[in-house]
């Protein structure tokens, strides 16, 4: 777990909570603002606010397969009207750098190439969306135990066992019996 990241204003706090690692890459996190989580979407570990603490900004991960490269949007979330919007998305690496008087300067890093710093303008009213303030999913495993691989090869292997047990016990009466009956 990662120490909160307070507002300036120390009113709010965002915190990471690591939720895995790409192969051979970088780790990602579960965002909680105010200790409530963002939803069950997963972040980079970098937040930055506005002056006032109005705003924070996030970078979304919204890809961790490793085959197709990233690909991460800003999202920018208002916390004075529980209210979020993406402003910008890329293939690559885009994170929220500095937020000015209308907007945020983000930089980008598409592959190949070298980091590329741009203004990206606050959206209309109608874009912004409610905060999903839902909880994580719980691990996969643990929603779909039977697709744990311990308990399914134990699903799979009871019958085979079973039959074995059955044919074994079928073959030792036998051989008692033939045993009885040859004295």
């Amino acid at each position: 777990m990662e120490p909160p990241i307070d507002s300036p204003d120390a009113q709010e706090s965002v915190q990471f909570l690591m939720a895995g690692e790409v192969q051979m890459g970088a780790p990602y996190f579960h965002a909680h603002w105010n200790g409530r989580p963002l939803g069950d979407r997963f972040f980079g570990d970098k937040c930055t606010w506005s002056n006032d603490g109005r705003y924070f900004g996030l970078q979304e991960w919204l890809s961790l397969d490793r085959s197709q490269g990233p690909e991460t949007q800003v999202l920018v979330v208002d916390t004075k009207n529980h209210r979020e919007c993406v402003l910008a998305r890329a293939k690559g690496f885009i994170i929220p750098v500095e937020f000015r008087e209308q907007g945020v300067m983000c930089s980008a890093v598409r592959y190949p190439g070298k980091p590329e710093e741009h203004f990206v303008p606050f959206p209309p009213e109608r874009e912004w969306k409610a905060v999903d303030l839902s909880p994580p999913a719980r691990p996969w495993a643990e929603r779909h135990p039977v697709a744990w691989p311990p308990v399914a090869f134990l699903l799979w292997a009871l019958p085979w066992v079973t039959v074995g047990l059955l044919v074994l016990a079928l073959v030792a009466l036998i051989v008692w019996a033939a045993m009885a009956f040859v004295k």
